[in-house]
């Protein structure tokens, strides 16, 4: 059943942060995290509605610099390329915020909601940013689930090299409309599941949106900033008590599938599941199979 969802601009940690509810307001919460660039309307409406129709408060929200919520003025500048050489060898990187910073805009945002705890789902580096909420504020967390996400251990594999070469070759430069949004589209189709491949219409009407929603291409090499600052997540993630399900695609060429099972390896008593044939993408057709073990993740612990 489709949801009416309820907006709201709300301040945390210092930073505006674009919100959308749905479900029952008294139901367990479930916060939604999403990934690099990414703005929350990512997240598959089939999926929100699922757990709305469960009894769940259904709490998504774009992350500071990407979509509604705000931008951040760039205090430290540095070379992405040099900084991702510098993160594989272990050498520190520096930028104007990291992933503990936006952890902390998403423990803060629960606070203003008046939510107690919550289930949270992280999706890519919403994943890395759900494993340091539940380390940090595991008292806010009643269960935690990352897809397709990482510990960002620099001697983790890197993505496909084919991936990198059709990413490398993804489109003319530039910032009209029509160039990113083809660029975008070929990036999405180079990412996403071949046995499960969504319409290319489907993508194309996905990324238009978002952009005449919001274009922030600042705010992506600020969050890519941010990634390669806070370094590897290992150490963080041992910290992690909470009830975890670690979900990975078995063709994810991006975050490779040993990067969910370092997390999985990482947290103690966590549970892992892979998914045959999805690679970095929500693909409509798996959505009701991850809604499913997420559910049956996190329903015990209501």
């Amino acid at each position: 059943m489709a949801h009416s969802p309820r907006m709201s601009q709300v301040l945390a940690n210092g930073v505006e942060l674009c919100v959308e509810e749905r479900g029952d307001p008294d139901g367990p919460a479930l916060l939604f995290i999403m990934g690099l660039a990414c703005q929350m309307t990512v997240w598959p409406e089939s999926l929100l509605d699922d757990f709305a129709d469960k009894g769940y408060r259904v709490v998504r929200f774009d992350n500071r610099d990407v979509g509604l919520s705000q931008k951040i003025k760039a205090s430290v500048r540095s070379d992405i390329r040099w900084g991702f050489i510098r993160h594989k060898l272990g050498r520190r990187n520096y930028s104007s915020y990291t992933l503990f910073d936006m952890a902390r805009d998403a423990h803060q945002l629960l606070e203003q909601l008046n939510i107690e705890k919550a289930h949270v789902v992280g999706a890519s580096m919403g994943g890395m940013i759900a494993q340091i909420l539940a380390a940090e504020h595991a008292s806010s967390v009643r269960s935690l689930t990352t897809v397709m996400s990482s510990t960002n251990h620099p001697k983790l594999p890197m993505p496909k090299l084919e991936l990198l070469y059709k990413l490398s070759r993804s489109g003319p430069k530039g910032k009209s409309k029509d160039v990113v949004v083809e660029r975008w589209v070929n990036f999405w189709q180079a990412i996403g599941s071949n046995q499960y491949p969504s319409p290319i219409n489907e993508i194309r009407q996905q990324v238009s949106d978002d952009y005449d929603r919001c274009f922030s291409p600042g705010g992506t090499i600020r969050q890519i900033q941010a990634i390669l600052a806070t370094g590897n997540l290992t150490h963080i993630a041992r910290r992690i008590h909470v009830p975890t399900l670690v979900v990975h695609g078995s063709d994810d060429p991006l975050l490779r599938p040993r990067c969910g099972l370092a997390i999985h390896n990482a947290v103690q008593s966590s549970r892992f599941h892979m998914v045959e044939g999805m690679a970095h993408d929500l693909p409509d057709p798996l959505m009701p199979q991850i809604s499913g073990m997420i559910h049956k993740h996190i329903c015990q612990y209501d």
